[in-house]
């Protein structure tokens, strides 16, 4: 039977260990690598070998801690660590090996390789969710390659598309068909992941099935082997699953209106955000200490947005939402800071404007550092209970939390947003 472990946390991976190695990890004391197991027959190392994968021997201190305890619960296990790029989290992969295993090895391998073309495919759907015009004027172009069995597709978007395998006769679809697929692929991504509609869904698997340019094994090394780590880091955020993630969320995200007036200073104003988590009976609000006063400003903002539209949501571009932006300043720290300080934000939030030698240079607002600041928060309070993606935003995401798990004093539900 082969069993998964999965975690969020990426100091607990198995260090060093790339995705396509089948570790054996013995029952008792530390191993010596190149030293043979008894259990270790030349019938699996051949298995191995055939798969494509290499064979390590390895202590179990070498594994993550609960997938160690696991592990000393079998005799020999076939371990296979992958990480899913589309859910953002380490998967193992374990398995009992007993004397012959090479079935146990074959099937291990099978559902690893499954597991990581899903994994790539996903990935790729989700890039085009979460950022819809960077992949139809980049993605494209990267993967498209010269078709083997049929002529190339005419460009349908702005820059050069996928080709696509040959296509039997007895098959419905046409080249003509195709490129109206990919024409449509943005919108049946966008459909598919906020309605689950099946006929969007099909179509997108349609594309993916027949494109040559865009394939399970080398999307990720094709586009990834040309980026700088910090955007590589970025692109990841990109291919996650923020919507799916969002369904499942765990929290709610309570605004609370401060009743006691000596509570009011410095980044706690008459309206404050909390995370409420429930353990068990045990419910307790966990407040958010946003490092500026405007970070909380803005984090309500989408919060109403979310809770008024829900799955309409659009991104917000606060160039469009001053006034009401000025608003709900007023509202939450109106009461105990000057008027002049939140003119001196909201003037700064979208462009600055610095004196420098005289000359009146501009450049972009802090908005930016206030998004860095509902990350970084975020990050503190969730991420070792769940992945904090769908909680977050940015100038391109939105929330994808469920309405439901947002509550918000009626006064601030009177706030419209753009």
């Amino acid at each position: 039977m082969i069993k998964e472990y999965k975690t969020t946390d990426p100091d607990v991976r198995i260090s060093g260990i790339k995705s396509r190695t089948v570790l054996i990890v013995p029952p008792a004391l530390p191993f010596v690598f190149g030293r043979r197991n008894k259990c270790i027959s030349f019938g699996l190392e051949q298995t191995v070998t055939a798969a494509g994968y290499s064979l390590k021997i390895l202590n179990r201190k070498a594994l993550p801690k609960e997938l160690a305890r696991r592990c000393s619960l079998l005799n020999i296990t076939a371990v296979v660590p992958l990480y899913r790029v589309d859910q953002g989290e380490y998967v193992y992969y374990i398995a009992e090996l007993k004397v012959d295993a090479t079935d146990t090895v074959r099937n291990l391998v099978e559902v690893h390789e499954s597991a990581e073309r899903a994994s790539h495919r996903n990935a790729l759907v989700n890039f085009a969710y979460n950022a819809p015009e960077l992949f139809e004027t980049w993605a494209f172009s990267e993967f498209s390659q010269s078709a083997t069995e049929t002529a190339v597709c005419e460009p349908v978007l702005h820059c050069a598309v996928p080709s696509f395998r040959g296509i039997a006769e007895n098959e419905p679809s046409s080249l003509k068909e195709m490129q109206a697929l990919v024409k449509r692929f943005l919108n049946n991504v966008k459909k598919y992941k906020e309605t689950n509609d099946k006929q969007a869904g099909a179509e997108i698997e349609t594309v993916l099935e027949n494109s040559i340019g865009i394939t399970d094994d080398m999307w990720m090394t094709v586009v990834c082997g040309r980026m700088s780590p910090a955007f590589q880091r970025e692109f990841f955020k990109m291919c996650i699953d923020r919507y799916s993630l969002g369904k499942n969320a765990k929290f709610k995200v309570v605004v609370k209106e401060e009743t006691n007036n000596d509570k009011l200073s410095g980044n706690h104003g008459k309206y404050y955000v909390c995370l409420r988590v429930t353990d068990g009976s045990e419910v307790r609000d966990i407040a958010l200490n946003f490092v500026n006063q405007p970070t909380a400003v803005v984090y309500i903002m989408y919060l109403i947005d979310r809770k008024r539209k829900g799955n309409k949501v659009e991104r917000m571009d606060l160039k469009d939402n001053i006034q009401e932006f000025t608003k709900l300043y007023n509202l939450i720290y109106g009461e105990f800071i000057a008027p002049s300080k939140i003119e001196s934000h909201i003037n700064k939030i979208i462009t600055e404007e610095n004196d420098i030698n005289g000359v009146k240079i501009k450049k972009t607002g802090r908005l930016k550092i206030y998004y860095e600041d509902i990350s970084k928060v975020l990050d503190k309070n969730i991420s070792r209970l769940e992945n904090p993606l769908p909680y977050k935003v940015n100038a391109k995401n939105h929330l994808t939390i469920p309405k439901e798990n947002i509550e918000i004093p009626e006064k601030l539900m009177e706030l419209r947003f753009r």
